[in-house]
């Protein structure tokens, strides 16, 4: 999973990349480090490590909303990786489905506030990794239809971004 992560070029560009490195290295810790409590019925029981690395970014996602606001890219930045965190260690794909989507309202808020058009693409790319994300939580939940929806919309994005580079070649 690691890999599919660094191949795009989002994760190496943002600060935060770590981070989302950092979610698979708590689902990997030994089982003895599991919590005992018992899970809600829909999550499957994850890793003490785990939930304080969502509970820490839901601090900072709480901090960064009041310091710059709910629409940012910091903000957006920081819903992904509650929601792939959401996705991959705890399994709950209802939390990790809402914390993508409400990714991609403030990306697309942020997009349609920049006038710079560089900054636009660079949000249009972050908001297709994202929609990938959401596919992913639909296939996990077996949407097979909207998996695909989100997947196209997202390649759509890619393809329009590699006819636009070769035209400026």
């Amino acid at each position: 999973i690691l890999i599919i992560f660094h191949s795009f070029p989002y994760f190496k560009e943002r600060k935060s990349s770590h981070l989302t490195n950092t979610i698979f290295l708590y689902a990997m810790q030994p089982q003895e480090h599991q919590h005992h409590q018992q899970p809600h019925h829909h999550q499957k029981p994850y890793h003490h490590a785990a939930r304080s690395f969502l509970q820490k970014h839901l601090a900072e996602l709480s901090e960064v909303k009041a310091r710059r606001g709910e629409i940012h890219l910091e903000v957006a930045d920081i819903l992904n990786i509650i929601g792939l965190s959401h996705h991959h260690v705890s399994g709950d794909q209802d939390e990790a489905l809402r914390f993508h989507k409400e990714a991609l309202h403030v990306l697309k808020c942020c997009m349609d506030s920049s006038s710079e058009q560089n900054k636009k693409a660079s949000i249009l790319k972050i908001i297709a990794v994202t929609l990938t994300d959401v596919g992913n939580v639909y296939s996990k939940r077996g949407e097979y239809n909207k998996a695909l929806a989100s997947y196209e919309e997202s390649l759509c994005i890619f393809q329009n971004f590699g006819d636009k580079q070769e035209a400026s070649s």
